[in-house]
Formats: C-alpha cells, structure tokens, sequence
C-alpha cells in the first residue's frame, strides 16, 4: 500500500509541477517584494480587524518573522479582540431593526443596504457550539485546552483567543475603538509598489488621523453583513403574514416562536442547529434545503465528524474517481443520515451545503422537522415550494450566510458581483492582482477557517518580506477564469461558489506556495509520516518544514498530545460497545 501511494504521490507531484495553475515560483514573471533588511526602514503593515485573521496575522509578523523589520499596527472597531466569537448576551429580539413584520418587508433591502446596525452585532447565541472539533480548529502552535470539549462554545473559542493574545502579547499592538474609515492608494514612484492611506477614527471622541502604510492586510472577516437572498429582497408590501430575521439576530429567546409555525430557509451549519433548537418549543418547524444538501451527525465513530478516512491527506492523492466513490460510500452508507435531504453526490456536488448536527438527526427522525425543497414563490397569503406544498409561517429565519463588505474601499478597488458574493481581483482569494501589498485573509469558503487563516497569514508574511512571489496580473486573470469555467461546466453556481475550497487542497497549495509544506514521503523512514498520510489533519502538519517551524521535540510533544487525545475516543467507544 505504502508503495502504490508512493507512486500516485510521485505522479502528483509531477502533475503539479507542470501543469498546475497554483504553482507560481518557476514563472519568470512572478513579481516579487524587495527583501527588506536590518538596516532597512521598517515596513509598515496595516491589520484591519483583530478576529482571528487580524489576530494570526499580527502574531504572524511580530513572532515568525521577527528578524525582519515590520511595524504592525492593527486596529479594532470594537473594545475587545476576538471579532464574531464574543457573544453579546444584550442582544434581543426586540432590538433587531431586521426583523421586521413582512407588511414592511419592502423596507428590508433599504435597511439592509444603507443601515449598518448589523455591524454591531455579534451572530453568536448562548447555545452555540462549533462544527468544527477542537484539536482541528487551534492554531499550529496553540492547541486548545483538554479541558475544552470536543465541539468548544463560542464563549469558550473567545477565551482561547483573548488567551492567544495573551500568549504572543499582541495586545500592545492593537489599537482598539478604531474604526478603519478609508483605504486608499498611494500613487506609485518609479514603478514601486504603492503605498496606502489609511484613515482611522476614534469611535469614543470622533478623531480622525490618517497614516500611510506599505501594506494592508484586511481580516475584518467575510461573516457581517447579512445576505437576503434576491427572492426575499423583492417582496412586495402585499405579503402579509409573519416576520422575517437573519440568522445573524437570532438568540435562544425560545418564547417567542412557542406555538407557532416557523420556516428555516438554508440548511447549513446556523440553519441545522437552529432548526434543532426551536423545533423543541414550535407547534412545526420546517427547513427549506436545495438539493445536494447533506446532514451529518459531529460524531462518527465515537470520534468528531471531521477526524472520518476521507479527510486525511492520501484521500487527494487517491485518483479523483476512486475519490468520488470512497467519499459516496462514506456519506450515503456510513452516515446514511444524510438522505434525511438528499444523496450525496461527491462528483456533482461541490456546490453542497453540509449541515452538522445530531440534534436535527433525531427532530427530523420524530417528526419535530419537516423536510421542504426550495421556496419557487410568495403570493399576499402563503409560500409555495418546488413541490408544490404551500405554507403559512408564523416566522422565516434565513439561515443563508453573509456577502463580502469592505466599506472602506472604493468600489473601483474591489470589483465584486452585483451580488456582493464573490470578486475575481485576488489570486488564491488573498493578493489584489493589481496592488500585491493589499491583502484578504479569511475568504475561501472551508471547514476549518483557523488553519486557514494561520496559513495564508503566514503566506502573507513571506511574500511581504520578498521570500515568495505572486504571478502576473495577466496569469491571475487567466486562472481565475479557468476556475470559473470550470465551475460552470461542472453545474455549479460560479457566483455563489467562486470562494468554496476543499479545505485539505487548498491548505496545501497555500503552504507549497508559502514554502512550508512537508511532503509526506520525505518522512517515510520518520514517525511523521503515518501521521501526515493517514493522520486528522493537525495544523501542526505544517510547521514541520519552513520559516516558523516547530522544533522537533516541540512537534513530537505536540504530536503524542494529539495522539494520546485521539486513542481517548477509541477507548470511549469500546467502553460503549
């Protein structure tokens, strides 16, 4: 077996080197930063949010790359660090200037566009947990607590994250009730990089201060702005029955929906757990999901969902349709709880949304939740689905995620669809193709958004400090639209999708291109190498090689921890058996 993988590894290797789209370093036309030195002036670097992009990327620059002469300055609306993960436990319903009774429904695209109370308020709710299980979701060189659970709260992934902070002191690198108000460019000198002006206002005395930077890095975060789908946008005043919220409002103030009839429209990781939790107090609860939807329960196995076979790193050098059939066989047999929607399809779908949650596995199971396909229309007393069934909702709760907002850009800076979901300015959705040194963390759409974010940060830092380089404008261009066609001709939204990556690809193409991917089989004599090939997929797997690489016993220590976590599952699960 480790032979075979050997070759298929070698043959992907090959493959990549020579024909792959993402490989950049052989290009002649790669456009590279100027290694700065210690004699240099230091090169300043604006953060714009401190959540957890703004948070690893600040760590990023001050701790990895440390011998290189950054001055990093990152500023935060808010009073605290943490972004979205502080839950605001003064939010009430009462309070949402979005929910609205539908008689004014014709007010929600105004609001929605004009009105930026939603900036001020957090998505968490009490209830929440993460669908993403500990030992995945740390950063590389930060794991979580053994005391945090398998699946932690909101208010526990705050503390890890005021503890991160704490940890790399960050904090006196953070100038918070900061509002970042304009970004704007720098005319460049003598074909240089241009610089940036960057206005900033004190949210308590009104202050306004500008300062020019030589890079921005943007991780205000892609989950803010609420998106109303066009459908709902375009209600009219006739429409007379319930009211409308965003998941973004939503508390577990429970009273308010007792008894009555209440329709989720999405069916992703807020549409599942809130289906679950409001089906226990409703008279009905319905979901609306589109096909190619797939429920799975966080455990399989007596392990989290996302420790399964097929998310570990010899899946991608398996040949794609073996891939197809090995993911099928899991979803539909393994977890035959997914046709609870549809069956999955790993070759059609990539355009899937997945919804993780045992407890809506056993609402649906007893009746609590119906299962409804898409919403074709509305007339003034009731919505109708594609199957034709009709509805009278008491509430509609829309669980459909959140568009990209940066309103501190121009618009000629960041074109983005009319939609505001997608824009094809960046390459591997992070370098603006015309101004390199403006940077997006935080964008692709994946299961595990912490590694994502630590290795694009640390991506970043290399290509700032002129270790790596990003193709052409031209070559972005060209591979951005080779993705979008490819989009296309697989049948899957190329607007709405543009941003989804499969987390294990895309982390490894981010740390190849970064300089700090470790090939698995040149660990093949090494206790490393089962763990990388056939291994959760720790983020520890990528500080083995390059700049800000652990020492080896750190790594070995790091590495008995995790296993010693995971032989804890197995043992649960014989003790249940």
């Amino acid at each position: 077996m480790r032979y075979l993988l050997h070759a298929i590894y070698l043959i992907s290797e090959w493959y990549y080197s020579n024909f792959s789209t993402s490989d950049w370093f052989n290009h002649s036309t790669n456009r590279k930063f100027s290694k700065p030195n210690s004699k240099d002036s230091p090169r300043r670097v604006c953060i714009i949010g401190a959540g957890v992009s703004g948070l690893v990327q600040l760590k990023t620059l001050l701790t990895d790359f440390s011998n290189v002469p950054f001055e990093v300055m990152c500023f935060e609306k808010s009073d605290h660090v943490g972004g979205l993960w502080r839950f605001d436990a003064t939010k009430k319903h009462e309070q949402f200037s979005e929910f609205i009774h539908a008689d004014r429904a014709s007010n929600m695209k105004s609001s929605f566009s004009h009105d930026r109370d939603w900036e001020h308020i957090s998505p968490m709710y009490s209830s929440l947990h993460t669908n993403t299980s500990r030992d995945l979701m740390a950063f590389s060189d930060f794991p979580m607590n053994e005391n945090v659970p398998d699946f932690p709260s909101s208010e526990q992934v705050f503390q890890y994250l005021k503890d991160y902070t704490q940890q790399f002191n960050l904090e006196e690198h953070i100038q918070f009730k900061t509002e970042v108000i304009k970004v704007s460019q720098q005319p460049s000198r003598n074909n240089t990089v241009s610089t940036w002006f960057v206005t900033t206002r004190n949210v308590d005395s009104g202050e306004v201060t500008e300062r020019e930077f030589d890079a921005v890095i943007v991780g205000n975060g892609r989950n803010n702005k609420p998106r109303i789908p066009s459908f709902f946008r375009d209600l009219s005043s006739t429409y007379k029955f319930g009211k409308v919220l965003h998941s973004k409002y939503y508390q577990d103030d429970y009273e308010i929906f007792k008894d009555k009839t209440v329709l989720i429209v999405g069916s992703g990781s807020s549409g599942s757990d809130i289906a679950s939790r409001i089906a226990l107090v409703t008279d009905k609860t319905f979901i609306s999901v589109h096909k190619g939807a797939a429920l799975l329960p966080k455990f399989h196995d007596g392990k989290p969902i996302d420790h399964n076979p097929i998310r570990r790193r010899y899946f991608q050098f398996l040949p794609k349709s073996i891939q197809t059939l090995l993911a099928n066989y899991f979803i539909n047999s393994k977890l035959p709880t997914s046709k609870q929607f549809y069956p999955f399809n790993h070759n059609t779908n990539r355009n899937h949304t997945v919804g993780l949650s045992s407890e809506l596995i056993i609402e649906i199971g007893f009746g609590r939740v119906k299962v409804l396909p898409p919403v074709t229309s509305f007339t003034e007393m009731d919505i109708s689905f594609e199957n034709g069934k009709k509805l009278v909702p008491d509430y509609i709760v829309l669980c459909t995620g959140y568009d990209l907002d940066f309103p501190f850009l121009d618009k000629d800076v960041l074109r983005m669809d009319q939609h505001c979901s997608r824009t094809t300015m960046l390459y591997e959705h992070m370098f603006h193709m015309d101004q390199p040194n403006l940077i997006f963390l935080g964008l692709p759409f994946t299961v595990h958004p912490f590694l994502v974010c630590e290795l694009q940060a640390r991506y970043a830092a290399m290509v700032l400090s002129g270790l790596c380089s990003i193709p052409s404008r031209n070559e972005i261009i060209l591979a951005n639209q080779n993705k979008i066609s490819q989009l296309k001709q697989a049948g899957i939204d190329s607007v709405k999708f543009f941003h989804r990556e499969f987390h294990l690809e895309y982390c490894d193409k981010i740390a190849r291109l970064g300089g700090f991917y470790a090939h698995p089989f040149k660990f093949e004599h090494s206790p490393y190498f089962m763990d990388l090939m056939f291994g959760p997929l720790y983020g520890y797997h990528y500080r083995i090689e390059g700049i800000g690489h652990m020492a080896l016993d750190e790594i070995e220590r790091v590495m008995k921890m995790y296993k010693q976590r995971n032989s804890s599952y197995c043992e649960k699960t014989d003790k249940q058996r």
